[in-house]
């Protein structure tokens, strides 16, 4: 009678628990080319090798590489209601539809929805300490502190403080649209701002935390700032600039040349004039008897040379000491004679030191109103974020 191979056949089986470790995949004479599951700890599982001897509970560090494509994950009939892990490219990992064929190693267009209320960073045991990402409403993702227990789609207050991101306050100027010639000549604004004013873009902005710095009161209670009533946001729709500057919240300036008049003053220090100043001495002809000498503008200083008497010279040395007087000095002689006349020469300064100052207004009048006082500009909203 020939031998048939053992089978056992099972109609029915109710299992409690079934409790298996070191199950090993493959059948591989080389236990390091088999694998097996392993319990690294409470809920976790590992694929290692199938020689490893790490003891249950306790983490190895023999894992092997899971290799596999197109791993469904749902068990709903139809393929496009379940989900799959997808390798789009190296160290890439795509989650896409259950029903995509795209080849692994290229990127798929069919992403399927992730969808998780919140995500915590951090191993802190003080939640506090640790940050999450949540949904703080349609398209909005927020970032809090991990104790945050805000209902999800309700915007927090709890931000967490993130390097990079835009602080609360922060003034942007947004251009939300583009031009049609690249002189700026014809503005042309974005499909999703329904109006080109304050009002249109608030609509878009307002619940994605900003808001037209417009001077209105936001009066928000998950404002870090304006989350009471009375607090409002700085003014600049009326076409005002931005200053830098050492401090914060002082207005000044105009669009507009305003009347206005320029002083201006001179003031002449003390000082003198030097004076320099000689004449060459004369001696005139020969004269006869009742010949006049007139000399004017001059003090006579004394004269000289004896009695006129033929041949003889009269010597007049003058000085200056009265500048500005008038006299004449006449005298009869009986016989031919000459005079010589000499006037000292003056060295000095044009007497005592004096100041003076000169002051007046220039170009004293008004200025049109009309008249532009603004370099080039091109308008934007300037946006605060309040939240």
């Amino acid at each position: 009678m020939a031998q048939t191979t053992p089978k056992i056949t099972v109609t029915s089986m109710e299992v409690d628990s079934v409790e298996v470790q070191n199950v090993t995949v493959g059948t591989n004479a080389t236990s390091s080319v088999n694998t097996k599951l392993h319990r690294g700890g409470i809920g976790e599982l590992e694929i290692v090798q199938g020689d490893d001897a790490t003891p249950e509970g306790t983490r190895s560090g023999n894992k092997v590489q899971l290799n596999v494509k197109n791993a469904a994950i749902g068990t709903n009939p139809t393929l496009t209601n379940n989900v799959k892990l997808h390798r789009g490219g190296n160290g890439e990992l795509g989650f896409v539809l259950a029903d995509d064929t795209e080849l692994e190693g290229s990127r798929s267009s069919n992403h399927a929805l992730i969808q998780a209320k919140s995500l915590v960073l951090g191993d802190s045991p003080n939640q506090s300490f640790n940050v999450k990402l949540r949904r703080a409403g349609n398209g909005l993702l927020q970032f809090t502190t991990a104790n945050d227990n805000y209902v999800d789609g309700v915007f927090s207050p709890n931000y967490a403080d993130v390097l990079g991101s835009v602080p609360v306050g922060s003034i942007i100027a947004w251009n939300p649209g583009y031009y049609q010639d690249s002189a700026n000549g014809t503005f042309t604004k974005a499909s999703f701002l329904a109006t080109n004013d304050v009002t249109g873009a608030n609509a878009y902005l307002n619940s994605r935390g900003y808001f037209v710095a417009d001077g209105s009161q936001p009066n928000l209670p998950s404002s870090l700032i304006w989350n009471t009533a009375g607090r409002y946001l700085p003014n600049l729709t009326d076409d005002r600039f931005l200053m830098g500057s050492t401090s914060v919240g002082n207005l000044g300036g105009s669009n507009t040349l305003v009347d206005h008049t320029h002083s201006s003053s001179l003031t002449v220090d003390a000082h003198t004039h030097s004076i320099d100043h000689d004449h060459a001495s004369v001696t005139s002809a020969g004269e006869g008897s009742g010949t006049n000498l007139n000399i004017s503008n001059h003090d006579l200083g004394s004269i000289t040379g004896g009695a006129p008497n033929a041949g003889t010279t009269h010597n007049y040395v003058l000085t200056t000491d009265a500048v500005g007087s008038s006299f004449a000095v006449s005298h009869t002689s009986s016989a031919d004679h000459t005079h010589e006349v000499d006037v000292a020469a003056y060295t000095g300064t044009s007497g005592s030191a004096s100041s003076s100052s000169i002051s007046g207004t220039i170009g004293s009048g008004s200025a049109p109103s009309s008249t532009e006082n603004r370099p080039k500009y091109l308008s934007a909203f300037f946006i605060v974020r309040v939240f």
